[in-house]
């Protein structure tokens, strides 16, 4: 109470975790799926909140619906349920583990998701809302391509915890790894690079924030589907080398160059042999460059 709609937002993540034990009605199996169903999202490229896939407070909720649905279900059959109640779903109809509140708890006058109220909150294709007030769309940052990624995986998860269940194949089989790098024929590559760890690290933050953005620009011409990767590749080089070594396998070079690669595939529609992507890359080239804080060089 007393505190400002930024301060309890920024309190909402802690809430949102103790709350939603109180609403699945076996803790230790929601743990158990929930652990699941994270290990396959990692597996398959559909982890990353920031690249406007899921995070885990969004796989959590997704977790915690389906154990409300099926309460007596042991942790294999919530997995199994988990994939056909999504591949079901009719996005955009928000995911909701309680009612939102009507009326502002004494004392708070926070706004809540309300699309009736809220033009940006219609725009929302994935809703899935947090369970304590004040009520927010914890997967807003999902678009068009993720959300069409999403449903791509959803649907094989169906179709392999069926053949699971008739012993057609074996849960190991579910959380094969995603072959993004063999799936596709064209590939965007983005280099953010610095020549020391504090520089990189702003500038990193600031190009991981305009990510989404460029997965949208690339979409522009209708004949193009973006599929961003879920994951970073963070290296280092010496300077005027075309040589890059894993950050992590050796100390950056004195002098040297410390960056973080990104990887967009990219699919056309059939009977289109080329597309022009010179426009929407530069335009976000250039609002990405002129960040007043980008260090030259």
């Amino acid at each position: 109470k007393g505190l400002d709609d930024s301060t309890v937002r920024s309190l909402n993540g802690a809430r949102v975790t103790r709350t939603l034990l109180t609403l699945v009605p076996d803790a230790d199996h929601f743990r158990t799926t929930l652990r699941a169903t994270k290990a396959w999202a990692r597996a398959r490229g559909v982890y990353s909140n920031v690249l406007g896939y899921l995070g885990g407070i969004n796989w959590a909720i997704l977790v915690a619906f389906v154990c409300q649905r099926y309460p007596s279900a042991v942790p294999s059959t919530l997995v199994s349920r988990f994939f056909r109640v999504y591949h079901q779903w009719q996005w955009p109809a928000p995911i909701l583990l309680k009612s939102i509140h009507e009326e502002h708890p004494e004392g708070m006058f926070c706004q809540v998701w309300n699309p009736k109220v809220y033009p940006r909150d219609r725009a929302h294709l994935m809703p899935i809302i947090t369970p304590a007030y004040p009520e927010m769309n914890s997967s807003y940052n999902v678009g068009e391509p993720q959300l069409r990624s999403l449903r791509t995986e959803i649907a094989r998860g169906v179709q392999l915890t069926f053949a699971i269940e008739q012993g057609k194949a074996k849960w190991s089989d579910l959380f094969t790894g995603h072959d993004f790098f063999a799936q596709y024929q064209h590939y965007i590559q983005v280099d953010v690079s610095a020549h020391d760890a504090a520089a990189h690290r702003s500038w990193f933050g600031w190009c991981e924030s305009r990510l989404r953005q460029l997965v949208l620009c690339l979409e522009q011409p209708p004949s193009v589907q973006a599929h961003p990767h879920a994951e970073f590749f963070e290296w280092s080089a010496t300077r005027g080398s075309k040589e890059r070594r894993p950050r992590s396998a050796a100390a950056v070079p004195a002098g040297g160059i410390i960056g973080t690669s990104f990887y967009v595939a990219l699919s056309f529609a059939p009977g289109v042999r080329q597309a022009d992507l010179t426009a929407s890359v530069a335009d976000w080239v250039y609002r990405i460059n002129a960040w007043d804080r980008r260090q030259p060089g």
